[in-house]
């Protein structure tokens, strides 16, 4: 399901799921401390730990039951994740949405 559906793109962002390579730019956001408190239970203080963090979610699916699928928020100009966005999906077509990120633009 979600090959089909993602990456989605608009004229500054891009909206995928995490790889390897996104490891520094989650562990710079998730530590903030503008962000950090938001971020409840988030799985990371280290690289290692954000390494694993991401081999956890790219073994979700889109859809699955009340599993927290995250996916990286790229500024494309600068080419970096900028924050997260979780989708939650619930029983009966229900679902939860949250976006984190430090990121204020000018």
């Amino acid at each position: 399901m979600d090959r089909q559906m993602l990456p989605i793109e608009t004229e500054r962002l891009l909206i995928r799921k995490f790889s390897m390579q996104d490891a520094e730019d989650i562990l710079s956001f998730s530590t903030d401390p503008n962000i950090a408190p938001y971020l409840q239970d988030f799985p990371g203080s280290t690289i290692e730990e954000i390494q694993e963090y991401i081999c956890q979610q790219n073994s979700y699916k889109l859809g699955e039951l009340d599993h927290c699928f995250d996916l990286a928020v790229v500024l494309k100009v600068e080419d970096r994740v900028i924050g997260l966005l979780t989708l939650i999906s619930r029983e009966n077509k229900q679902g939860e949405l949250g976006f984190a990120s430090p990121y204020q633009a000018n």
